[in-house]
């Protein structure tokens, strides 16, 4: 919980916790692999896993898109403030 609420503002913070959730992306897919590939897993397990990696993939997706909408935003301004201060 202390690395989340760090993450909003430390980089090296917040880099330690994406690549932790990429880890996590990378176990649930291979989890619901295994349950997909397998005979002995019932179809609520498999539906399970299948859900866990569609949430676990949302949550590192929906991070990722929010660092690149605030770079691209914050670029935008950039932008417009240097085009004002050109034409001035």
């Amino acid at each position: 919980m202390c690395l989340k609420q760090q993450a909003y503002t430390e980089p090296r913070k917040r880099h330690h916790m994406v690549e932790k959730m990429r880890k996590a992306v990378l176990h649930s897919v291979e989890l619901d692999q295994l349950c997909g590939e397998s005979t002995k897993v019932d179809g609520r397990t498999k539906l399970e896993a299948q859900v866990s990696t569609l949430l676990v993939y949302f949550k590192i997706s929906s991070k990722l898109l929010e660092t690149t909408m605030q770079r691209l935003i914050i670029s935008v301004k950039q932008r417009v403030f240097l085009e004002n201060i050109c034409f001035y």
